[in-house]
């Protein structure tokens, strides 16, 4: 059974295709109630992207937001990646694809979705020229000039109508996630792509190369899996919780926390044989989270943004 793809993994439904709206975000008050579904860093700044084009930014590591100053499109935002302190991208519904120079202050429309307006569900760049774009239905598009042009890839077969759902990697080896525990694998920076199963049932809706390269994906019903040797073999992670993983940061330690739908906080340590699972107050779906200084988490989800005190691993 085909699962209904993100808002970013509040599993609601998919959104209909629709042309991407016009006009600009509106600058509101309490705008990190706003849905949030997207966090990365730009330098030391912290930026997030979500509902109605609602981008917040952090310079003092999470103690205050604020909106950014223009977004030209108020459609909901999904995909958010910085390829240094201020170049970075976002992008959402309609196939909207949007851009900064100035570390998210403000943004430029590159892409408004046209004939093909499916959902971006991620972004990821190797460098500020070269860049991917992933998302419902087999989308996968790819830039080299920084998104000044975006050009559709072709898929192996059998993934040509899959959901796409992150795309991440190290180097010149890239890995997206995708629907019935299948992803996609490059050794060369994209230009060639293969089909990696896993043990995996369901829908991987996140993952992450940890620094020692191993590849950690996670998804549907606590899922979390761990290949040491590029996808050859997976090891299951025992969980010890069926609540829906939706992404992951590693720690300095070397440990890694996932976040999850219903409140879930998951923490593994290597060598990863097992997890304990916390819930956050509210048992909000999360989208995902950044550890911030101090032993604080920024999670997000549907009710915007928190910051708390981490558990007590």
């Amino acid at each position: 059974m085909r699962l209904p793809a993100l808002v970013l993994l509040l599993v609601l439904a998919i959104p209909v295709p629709a042309a991407a709206s016009p006009r600009d975000a509106l600058i509101v008050p309490h705008a990190t109630r706003a849905a949030q579904f997207r966090v990365a860093q730009a330098g030391t700044r912290i930026v997030t992207a979500g509902d109605h084009g609602t981008i917040l930014l952090s310079d003092d590591a999470g103690a205050h937001w604020r909106q950014a100053r223009r977004v030209p499109q108020d459609t909901t935002l999904t995909a958010l990646f910085f390829a240094d302190k201020r170049r970075g991208w976002t992008a959402g519904h309609g196939g909207v694809i949007l851009a900064t120079q100035d570390a998210g202050e403000t943004w430029q429309v590159q892409k408004r979705g046209g004939k093909d307006d499916r959902p971006v569900f991620s972004l990821w760049f190797e460098t500020p020229l070269h860049g991917f774009a992933a998302g419902a239905f087999g989308l996968l598009l790819e830039t080299h000039d920084g998104g000044g042009t975006w050009r559709a890839r072709a898929l192996p077969a059998g993934m040509e109508d899959r959901h796409l759902y992150q795309v991440f990697g190290h180097g010149k080896a890239l890995w997206v996630t995708s629907e019935e525990g299948r992803l996609l694998h490059s050794t060369n920076a994209g230009r060639d792509w293969r089909v990696r199963a896993t043990p995996a049932r369901g829908s991987l809706w996140g993952g992450l190369v940890l620094r020692d390269g191993s590849v950690m994906v996670m998804g549907l019903k606590g899922q979390l899996l761990l290949s040491r040797n590029g996808g050859e073999r997976w090891d299951t992670v025992d969980t010890g919780t069926e609540r829906s993983l939706t992404g992951g940061i590693e720690l300095a330690d070397g440990s890694v926390l996932a976040s999850g739908l219903d409140g879930a906080i998951l923490h593994a340590r290597p060598p990863f044989a097992g997890a304990r699972t916390y819930t956050a107050s509210g048992r909000q779906n999360l989208a995902g989270l950044a550890a911030l200084p101090g032993k604080r988490l920024l999670l997000l989800g549907g009710n915007g943004l928190s910051v708390v005190p981490a558990p007590l691993w």
